[in-house]
């Protein structure tokens, strides 16, 4: 066996023993990247090591931290309740307001994770007060937060965004408009499927009494809007913005500290982490060229989009998209693009990857879809949630396979 395939299958077992065992697949990747690395290609300490992705880390922990900040205080909360404000007793709204809230919420830096963290238990606790079932409410928001999740503003597009840079991809733009087109009919055609159109209206109930912004979460929503225009405007790191937010926030004591640190989701930064050390290892021996001649070989013209879509979709199902599909995946459209005769653009096939790893993650089994299935309530039937949940996510990475055969993901470029 060659030492491109061995590299190849150690993120496999990582991921694998991750998965059933329940360890973090970032360590894993650390301790298979050491393995691999020291003993098969005879690369140092230092070398290993290099594959850390310090700059995304850097940026992942400071957004993650801020709108943990914004958490902790209860912003997020209060945010989400104007929202259903706006509903006027039209509950028919409500489903699609969180999807919109979410959305713009993920978009401008919360991301397709922090997003579902934050809302879904408000959407579901909402969701039994209007008589809305929790799947319904479950989905919108995380369908919603997958539509803005890839902007450059939040941890999955950062981490696309990046890949995108250092593998040579351009343009990054169609990877953004791509996402909201198919997200968008993603959740078209799931809100349809669970009877999101047989809600009724329940009426503007009197006496009903909607919280206000304190002094403190009106300074947090200020500093979120600051940090975000200050990247898209001024050109300034978000990062080392986001931290200064988060400064400024503290010391005016807009938050607890301690519950905010806590709050970061550190797994998943260790997780990315982790795993792209691994990815650089497997880089080094000349693993992802193996992978990419092999995807090359079975794909043409007109599948290839969607081929790629769905081995994404497979792999984010028991893993994470921007963790392990995202850097394992782009970083092999070029050579796919070139072994096709540069037919479809490696922009295109960027895409397909980026959409098919987040088309499935409202299964139970992946990350984003966990946070919605452990914020149900107590009454909800678990099992017929989970099972309506996987089914709910082979659906999705069908639709964008469907996208692919249609062109998608050659619309923008």
């Amino acid at each position: 066996m060659s030492i491109e395939l061995i590299a190849l299958l150690s993120l496999f077992v990582a991921i694998a023993i991750g998965y059933f065992t329940n360890v973090n697949t970032g360590v894993l990747g650390i301790a298979m990247a050491f393995l691999v690395g020291t003993f098969l290609a005879d690369m140092t300490g230092k070398e290993i090591i290099a594959g850390f992705p310090t700059s995304t880390f850097v940026t992942l922990m400071s957004m993650t931290f801020l709108f943990s900040i914004a958490k902790v205080n209860g912003t997020m909360e209060t945010m989400a309740y104007k929202v259903i404000q706006l509903a006027k007793g039209k509950t028919k709204l409500i489903p699609h307001l969180f999807f919109v809230f979410a959305a713009i919420l993920s978009a401008v830096g919360a991301g397709p994770i922090v997003t579902p963290a934050l809302l879904c238990p408000i959407a579901t606790s909402v969701g039994k007060k209007e008589n809305i079932k929790d799947i319904i409410m479950l989905m919108c928001v995380i369908c919603g937060g997958l539509v803005g999740g890839l902007t450059p503003f939040g941890p999955s597009g950062i981490v696309a965004s990046t890949l995108f840079e250092s593998s040579g991809i351009a343009p990054y733009t169609p990877v953004m408009l791509s996402a909201v087109v198919i997200h968008i009919v993603q959740y078209a055609v799931v809100f349809t499927i669970i009877g999101g159109w047989k809600i009724k209206n329940q009426g503007v109930r009197e006496g009903e009494e909607v919280p206000s912004f304190n002094k403190n979460q009106w300074l947090t929503v200020a500093v979120i809007l600051c940090v975000v225009l200050a990247a898209m405007f001024l050109g300034w790191d978000i990062a080392l913005v986001a931290l200064l937010g988060s400064s400024v926030l503290l010391i005016l004591k807009a938050s607890d500290q301690a519950k905010s640190i806590v709050g970061v989701p550190w797994g998943t930064l260790l997780l990315v982490g982790g795993v792209s050390v691994l990815i650089n290892v497997i880089n080094s021996v000349g693993g992802i060229q193996l992978l990419s001649d092999a995807l090359s070989s079975i794909m043409s013209e007109n599948t290839a989009s969607s081929i790629i879509c769905c081995m994404a979709g497979l792999l984010s199902a028991v893993s994470s998209a921007s963790g392990v599909v995202m850097p394992t995946l782009i970083p092999t459209v070029t050579e796919i693009s070139a072994g096709l005769g540069g037919a479809v653009a490696p922009a295109a096939l960027g895409a397909a990857v980026c959409l098919g790893a987040h088309l499935v993650t409202c299964s139970p089994l992946s990350t984003i879809g966990a946070l919605g299935y452990s914020a149900a309530n107590a009454e909800t039937d678990k099992n017929k949630l989970f099972m309506q949940q996987l089914g709910l996510a082979v659906l999705s990475v069908l639709i964008g396979a469907a996208m692919g055969l249609l062109g998608v993901f050659n619309w923008f470029l």
